[in-house]
């Protein structure tokens, strides 16, 4: 059965006039009282007395100050300097007498065995040695009677150097008259004459034809400019100078190309770019046409060796 326990609503409008009986029996006689703290405790000790640790005294484990020098007193030297003040408590040392060096200061190698006894002064210096006496004019002989034979020329020691004298050259030595080519001018290619032909055959005919084709039929002038760009590595003369010369002349109608497309459509159309480059491809065909040949003709006329087929 539900009660007041289970919510409001359960309540007794009425106020009950006493409350239930409990079920366990009363306490028959007052509660005892609660053990002391000592009680609980046990007997109660002293504390242990304070022992101080056997420690030397704290103003002993300061060290003692560093000993300062006082600055009103003068250094303490061993021996006068060198050329500075006289020692004042020394005995004046005699013009004459050498300076006196603590052993200390002076090296064990370099301290003297004994003393040098001074040197002895020079009162004077010798003569000077005289030279040749000159002949009198009286005494030399005169010259004897008859041709005299000519006296052969001393040259200036003063005036200037005589010419070196020259190797005798052989008459057929190289670089002089009669003989070979100097070394120098061996390496030397003379020009030679390069015809048209010449100049077309080893352009090889595969890139002209390309490039020929590319410049008379405009729908199929750049991917005959790409034909022509990779037979142009058949090339056996000055193939890198060829190889760069179409990489910067591809990089010229590339950027003309894409600079066209957006001036015209104002955006970058992919597919309308191939139609914008159609004539600039077609101009970059006829500039190699004339070009490449004359690459090729210069290599040809300065005499270099063909190079090899990659």
């Amino acid at each position: 059965m539900a009660d007041w326990t289970d919510g409001p609503e359960y309540a007794p409008h009425a106020r009950p006039g006493g409350f239930v009986a409990p079920d366990a029996a009363p306490l028959s006689g007052p509660p005892a009282a609660a053990p002391s703290a000592p009680a609980l405790s046990g007997p109660s000790t002293p504390p242990p007395a304070y022992q101080q640790p056997a420690a030397p005294a704290l103003g002993q484990l300061i060290p003692p100050p560093p000993q300062v020098r006082d600055p009103h007193a003068a250094f303490a030297v061993a021996s006068a300097p060198l050329g500075g003040a006289d020692d004042p408590v020394a005995a004046p040392r005699r013009p004459e007498d050498p300076f006196p060096m603590s052993a200390a200061a002076t090296p064990p190698r370099l301290a003297p065995a004994s003393s040098w006894p001074p040197p002895e002064p020079v009162t004077s210096w010798p003569p000077p040695s005289p030279g040749p006496s000159p002949v009198p004019a009286s005494q030399t002989p005169a010259p004897a009677a008859g041709p005299q034979a000519p006296v052969p020329a001393v040259p200036d020691p003063r005036g200037p150097y005589a010419p070196l004298p020259s190797a005798p050259q052989q008459p057929g030595a190289p670089g002089q008259p009669g003989g070979g080519p100097a070394p120098w001018q061996a390496q030397q290619r003379p020009h030679s004459q390069v015809t048209l032909p010449q100049m077309a055959k080893a352009t090889t005919p595969g890139v002209l034809i390309a490039l020929v084709l590319g410049g008379l039929i405009p729908p199929l002038s750049a991917p005959l400019f790409l034909v022509a760009w990779g037979l142009a590595t058949r090339i056996r003369y000055r193939r890198a100078t060829v190889q760069k010369t179409f990489l910067v002349i591809a990089c010229l109608v590339l950027g003309l190309t894409l600079f066209d497309t957006l001036a015209t459509t104002g955006t970058f159309d992919l597919f309308a770019v191939p139609e914008y480059a159609q004539p600039w491809a077609r101009l970059a065909n006829f500039a190699l046409l004339i070009w490449t040949p004359l690459i090729v003709g210069q290599a040809l006329r300065n005499g270099e060796p063909p190079e090899e087929t990659p």
